[in-house]
């Protein structure tokens, strides 16, 4: 992408959390969401809840329909529990591929 490297893993060797975000992203728009998978994990899941928020937004802006009821069908520490998961889960696969590429 052109951008300077993570100062983080430059410095230590290891992996930030955020490793790899931004890259996912770009490969998922352009539709090489293996590529985005094997990047970050986690970015990938952003990058899908990104792009649903947008059509989800329109879909309420021209329906006038509240998107929060869906929300709260579930409850909110199953929120947190599944993103903090899902974080870490992208952030040990960041280790693994780091680790293995050296």
């Amino acid at each position: 992408l052109g951008m300077q490297p993570c100062q983080f893993l430059y410095a230590t060797g290891l992996p930030c959390a955020g490793c790899g975000m931004t890259t996912a992203f770009s490969y998922f728009v352009r539709g090489d969401f293996l590529a985005s998978f094997y990047t970050q994990p986690f970015g990938m899941v952003l990058a899908m809840l990104t792009a649903f928020t947008f059509w989800a937004a329109l879909y309420c802006a021209i329906t006038g329909k509240a998107s929060y009821r869906l929300l709260k069908l579930i409850p909110m520490s199953a929120h947190v529990w599944f993103w903090l998961g899902l974080g870490l889960f992208g952030w040990a696969w960041k280790f693994v591929v780091v680790i293995a590429f050296r």
